[in-house]
């Protein structure tokens, strides 16, 4: 990721999208060749409790478990979805998920670097205080679980004010709950230079 990043911001010819892993290909930077994407998520759903059933799917597929051991580095990102906590319960399966999900991969490849990234925050007029309140406290537990194999890259706090996503991160649909350029560009330049960090 090292050649991203301009000294101090991310070299601005590249290019950010929404990009879904399950249906579209990254293509390489050089010949423009289509990179494999093999370990897809089920059903596209990246919530925590989700991903730790995804976990459990490797860990149950011989091919999927000898491509993630091929990995020293794993970055986990849930979406935006799992900003909008309605109960302490709903909170509480994300945080056992999130056990489970580090767990599976421990199991899977002993030698891996997980990184979790805090989820995005969600705009002002599509969430509740005390959703975005459970939000925070969900990310707060989150960077608790820094230890020597897991590291924590806080993107919910890089782009929220006052619990929600900042006004100059919104994109100009109301709906839309995805961040802007600037709120991807400022994103992708926190997770890039904190995972070139580990190396």
């Amino acid at each position: 990721m090292l050649d991203l990043l301009e000294p101090g911001q991310l070299d601005p010819r590249v290019d950010l999208f929404d990009f879904n892993a399950n249906f579209q290909r990254l293509r390489h930077s050089v010949d423009r060749s289509e990179l494999k994407t093999a370990i897809k998520v089920p059903n596209g759903n990246t919530d925590p409790d989700a991903l730790a059933g995804f976990a459990r799917a490797i860990a149950d597929n011989s091919t999927m478990s000898a491509e993630l051991a091929g990995y020293d580095c794993v970055a986990i990102k849930s979406c935006y979805s799992s900003s909008a906590i309605k109960t302490d319960e709903q909170l509480a399966n994300f945080q056992s998920g999130t056990l489970e999900l580090v767990g599976r991969l421990k199991q899977i490849n002993p030698r891996v670097k997980i990184v979790l990234i805090t989820p995005p925050p969600r705009r002002r007029w599509l969430t509740s205080i005390p959703d975005s309140q459970r939000a925070a406290q969900f990310c707060s537990w989150m960077l608790s679980l820094k230890q020597s194999s897991v590291d924590v890259i806080d993107l919910h706090s890089k782009l929220s004010e006052n619990g929600v996503l900042a006004r100059r991160f919104c994109r100009l649909a109301p709906y839309d709950q995805h961040p802007n350029a600037a709120g991807s560009r400022a994103g992708l330049e926190l997770i890039c230079r904190r995972i070139n960090e580990l190396n």
